[in-house]
């Protein structure tokens, strides 16, 4: 099953329980698309998406010259994005069953990787906010790759406290490939 695990923002758009979700359901019942909206304290110009197991203590370490420039971090069990304010950003988490047919429209940018996640708990936060300002999203356990649409980068102001700026992460579960006997 999957599920949103809530941000704590005061929006009056959301429900009681703090997050916003929406999902989409087969025929059979069976939950194969899920969106979940927060406004995540991005400190330091950047937001995670974890496993709830995964370390990443060593994000730091992983911001590089290059990995700035592509505003994209790949660890081990985590991701991070790069943000272009150091402030509060919304961002939108979409679990899709397969990868999207068409790629939504109108982002400045993407970046792309992949995240392993066993525990089947997708961990959203700010780096500094003990997860304050995001949740938990119930999925299930396996590996998925992850795309990230970036919009509104050019509005930012020059003071980079306001602007448009908006992010999306789509995941969806990574192909497997079996091996073949020479």
């Amino acid at each position: 099953t999957l599920s949103c695990g809530g941000d704590r923002s005061s929006s009056s758009s959301r429900p009681k329980d703090g997050f916003k979700s929406q999902s989409d359901r087969r025929s059979g019942g069976a939950l194969n698309r899920l969106k979940c909206e927060y406004a995540l304290f991005a400190d330091f110009h950047q937001f995670v998406l974890r496993d709830a197991s995964a370390d990443w203590m060593d994000l730091a370490d992983r911001w590089t010259q290059e990995t700035v420039e592509a505003m994209f971090v790949q660890g081990d069990g985590y991701v991070a994005v790069g943000t272009a304010r150091n402030t509060t950003v919304p961002v939108t988490i979409s679990v899709e069953d397969s990868k999207p047919d068409t790629p939504p429209d109108g982002a400045d940018r993407t970046a792309a990787g992949r995240l392993s996640v066993p525990t089947g708990e997708l961990v959203v936060t700010g780096v500094t906010d003990n997860g304050a300002s995001g949740g938990r999203i119930a999925i299930p356990p396996g590996d998925y790759e992850v795309t990230v649409f970036f919009r509104g980068l050019d509005s930012v102001s020059e003071d980079g406290l306001s602007g448009d700026d908006r992010y999306e992460v789509v995941l969806w579960p990574a192909r497997q490939y079996e091996r073949r006997p020479s």
